[in-house]
């Protein structure tokens, strides 16, 4: 460690005249619920965390659960207890809290991330169960007109009178236009879709939102970076106003129906929509993260799981033993060989056994196998004698049940 880096921790300890406590006391902050407020607050800790410097070369090699016990020590102590410890603790002490509050500050602020965005998806599926509360009353009334249109139809013979009369009894003032909103809107929240209806809940929280997302450095765990290369995306095109943006953008990973949020014709203006991107590129990067396709740098709760595997040189030296004990061949030739041979034997067993399944497999029309409802057969008066003696040997083995006063302590 240099000279430079242990004068910035020990600034730390000191109280400035302006401040009521130390730096290193505010290094100790934790997470609270998920609103704007503290979510910006915890953005700004982790900016300051970093900001003190990077340890990660003097606390290289060492394990993690001594790392967890040093930054224990390091949380109950105060600044004037570390100011009375030797130098080479004291310093050791503070990496270890840093480490530990920069680790858990991301893992705070990707569970935050999660529930707000979560959150924000909930306001909005309850707004689409009222909405569709109140619709109920309007489908009756559209109902009704169908009804009394179907009446109109059914008694009439001329056409040209029947359309007279269907126009007089849907728009009575010659007005169309209030009933074609009424069918736009039952059209619209018809199929349980309530993407339309996340903007306006999360536009309060977009700022804060938008700012996590650049701060926490993303990896993917899988082959596919379509969902980063989205954020990328949305991150430089952040400042922008307007709702139409005309970056090309690859949303495969999202469903149909934000593909038709996301994205329009390239006749038909800039062929993405900012809003909606934003929203189909966070709530998929929450999925996600609860998936593990997704991982937070620096993190713990969040961290990437491949790092936890065996190294692949060590999984090449231990394939011999594995496959030997498994009685398979150790290099990909063989194993292809003996796995064909192994699905050849079984489909042929099963080809052969087939005339004794017929009461439980059958053939369809179109050639694939269809199992059939097993019937339940009578159980064996066997099975009952053993389900009795099993019984009777439990009842036999029972202890008697104590008093109240047997189980009193002596004196």
């Amino acid at each position: 460690m240099s000279d430079e880096e242990r004068q910035r921790l020990d600034r730390l300890l000191t109280r400035e005249f302006t401040n009521r406590l130390t730096a290193y006391n505010n290094i100790k902050r934790h997470a609270r619920r998920p609103s704007r407020k503290h979510l910006s607050l915890l953005i700004e800790h982790l900016t300051l965390l970093d900001g003190l410097g990077d340890f990660s070369r003097a606390i290289a090699g060492v394990p993690a659960s001594k790392l967890r016990s040093l930054a224990s020590q390091a949380m109950s102590l105060d600044a004037a207890n570390l100011r009375e410890i030797q130098p080479e603790k004291r310093y050791t002490l503070i990496v270890a809290l840093l480490n530990h509050m920069r680790v858990r500050t991301r893992d705070d602020l990707a569970e935050m991330f999660i529930r707000r965005m979560g959150a924000i998806h909930k306001r909005a599926r309850d707004e689409m169960e009222r909405i569709q509360s109140r619709q109920r009353a309007q489908m009756e009334k559209l109902v009704t007109l169908l009804d009394g249109v179907v009446d109109i139809v059914a008694d009439g013979q001329d056409d040209a009178l029947i359309g007279r009369q269907v126009r007089r009894f849907l728009a009575p003032s010659g007005d169309l236009e209030p009933l074609r909103e009424s069918c736009a809107e039952v059209r619209a929240f018809s199929g349980n879709n309530y993407l339309p209806l996340l903007w306006r809940h999360f536009r309060a929280h977009r700022s804060v939102m938008l700012r996590l997302a650049q701060v926490l450095e993303w990896e993917s765990t899988s082959q596919s970076r379509t969902l980063l290369a989205a954020l990328a995306v949305v991150l430089d095109n952040e400042s922008l106003h307007r709702e139409w943006i005309a970056a090309g953008v690859d949303v495969s990973f999202a469903s149909e129906r934000w593909r038709k949020l996301v994205r329009r014709p390239h006749d038909q203006g800039a062929p993405t929509n900012r809003r909606y991107l934003e929203l189909c590129v966070l709530s998929h990067m929450v999925n996600e993260l609860r998936s593990g396709d997704l991982c937070v740098v620096g993190s713990d709760a969040f961290a990437d799981y491949r790092a936890h595997l065996l190294p692949w040189r060590e999984c090449e030296r231990r394939l011999p033993e594995y496959c030997a004990k498994l009685d398979m061949p150790a290099n990909a030739q063989d194993f292809v060989v003996h796995l064909r041979q192994w699905l050849t034997d079984t489909a042929r067993t099963l080809d052969a056994s087939f005339p004794d399944k017929r009461q439980h497999v059958t053939i369809g029309q179109d050639g694939e196998p269809v199992l059939k409802r097993t019937i339940a057969r009578e159980i064996p008066a066997s099975a009952i004698a053993l389900q009795r003696s099993f019984e009777m040997k439990r009842s036999n083995s029972r202890l008697p049940r104590a008093g109240s006063t047997s189980v009193m302590p002596r004196q």
